[in-house]
């Protein structure tokens, strides 16, 4: 390989970055190994320990796969590795004041998306799923933990039917990383109610195929749960 110049930032970190480009581009296939370290220090002119912590940023990031005593290879990252690097983060930038907003804010955004992509893929098994959801909803409205579940359930439902893994698996840790709100939330008297109803709501557009009205209704959903929560914090 020809020698590469680098610039003036972190060796590792200018390392990682054009293994990275190396990836992207197809130069190195997912599920192949990677050239020895010797042979990628010589090639970007650095030390064997450089190119070491290059490999670990990118394991980190789940694009390397390193095992001892063998070649590393390339991997493609799948949405749950892509979460669990956001997990920390998520997790003390919830603990800031305007923490807890902010993300109900984002999974606002991203919900009203789904509502909207479930409407336009639905297919009648996708309506009888939503449909069943709904009935245990209602079934668990006096149980705070049991409507927990259901809730949850519901949601994923929807995310299921727009069919897209990434969106899939950003709802699926923002249901994690909200998970104390939502127990919080559910907790008030009524709010298991209209959370089913917003439900309803919800899959009478999906069903009807009408992406505009899903997206309306589940922001009045997330809205009014979200007002819930406020209040209840106030």
């Amino acid at each position: 390989m020809e020698p590469t110049t680098l610039d003036r930032r972190r060796l590792s970190d200018q390392v990682a970055d054009r293994i990275q480009g190396l990836i992207a581009d197809g130069t190195l296939a997912a599920g192949g190994a990677l050239p020895p370290e010797t042979a990628l220090a010589e090639r970007f002119g650095v030390s064997r320990p450089t190119v070491r912590e290059a490999l670990q940023r990118l394991q980190r990031m789940g694009l390397v796969e390193i095992r001892n005593g063998a070649p590393a290879r390339v991997t493609l990252p799948s949405s749950e590795r892509l979460i669990e690097a956001l997990t920390g983060a998520a997790e003390v930038f919830l603990a800031q004041p305007h923490g807890p907003r902010d993300f109900q804010g984002l999974r606002r955004v991203i919900e009203v998306g789904i509502a909207r992509e479930a409407a336009l893929k639905r297919g009648s098994e996708d309506v009888a799923r939503l449909e069943a959801c709904l009935a245990a909803n209602r079934a668990a409205l006096d149980d705070p933990e049991a409507f927990g579940q259901t809730d949850v359930a519901f949601h994923e439902t929807l995310v299921a039917i727009a069919g897209n893994a990434l969106l899939d698996g950003l709802s699926r840790a923002l249901n994690g990383w909200l998970l104390e709100i939502r127990r919080t939330t559910l907790a008030h008297a009524g709010v298991a109610a209209r959370a089913a109803a917003g439900h309803a709501q919800i899959l009478d557009a999906v069903a009807a195929g009408d992406p505009d009205a899903a997206a309306a209704a589940m922001d009045r959903h997330l809205h009014e749960i979200e007002g819930f929560f406020a209040t209840g914090q106030g």
